[in-house]
C-alpha cells in the first residue's frame, strides 16, 4: 500500500510539472512539453543518485509521469517532389541554401551559419562550425568564431 505521504509527493511533483507547462516560462508563457520532459528526466536521475548514496529516502520524480509526447508528424516531400521545388527555386538568392539543406542533413541554423572560410573548394567539404540562433535580443552566429575577417 503506497503511504499518503508517498502518494502526496507523487501528487505534488506532477502537479508542479503541469504547472510548469502552463505558467513555468519567462514572462507568464508556459514551458514546452519537451523542456518539462527534459528537467523531468534530470531531475529522477539526479535523485536516483541520492537515493543510491542515502541523502533521499525516495525518488519521488521516479513514480511521477513526464508530460506525453505530443509531437506533430511532418510530411516530408518526395524524391520526387525536391527537384520540382528547386526548379521553381533555381533564380533564389537562398538557392544554394535549399539545395544544402536538401542534400545533406544539415539543420537551418547550420546552414544560416556558414562563413566562406568553411567551405574548401579544393576538398569539396563543408565545416559545420557555428549556427544561427535566434534569440529574445534578435539573431546572432555562434561556434568556434571566425577569423580575422568574417
Amino acid at each position: 500500500m503506497i503511504s499518503q505521504r508517498v502518494a502526496r509527493r507523487r501528487l505534488q511533483l506532477e502537479r508542479f510539472e503541469r504547472l510548469q507547462l502552463r505558467l513555468g516560462g519567462r514572462f507568464g508563457k508556459g514551458l514546452s512539453p519537451k523542456t518539462v520532459r527534459n528537467t523531468h528526466t534530470v531531475l529522477r536521475k539526479a535523485l536516483s543518485d541520492a537515493e543510491r548514496l542515502g541523502l533521499v529516502g525516495r525518488n519521488a520524480a521516479a513514480s511521477a509521469r513526464a508530460p506525453s509526447d505530443d509531437r506533430t508528424e511532418y510530411q516530408t516531400w518526395s524524391s520526387d517532389e525536391l527537384p520540382t521545388f528547386l526548379d521553381a527555386v533555381r533564380d533564389d538568392r537562398l538557392y544554394a541554401a535549399f539545395v544544402l539543406l536538401m542534400t545533406t542533413g544539415m539543420r537551418r541554423g547550420e546552414v544560416l551559419g556558414l562563413r566562406w572560410f568553411d567551405v574548401d573548394f579544393d576538398d569539396s567539404s563543408l565545416s559545420v562550425a557555428n549556427t544561427w540562433t535566434t534569440t529574445a535580443k534578435g539573431h546572432r552566429v555562434s561556434g568556434r568564431g571566425c577569423p580575422e575577417v568574417c
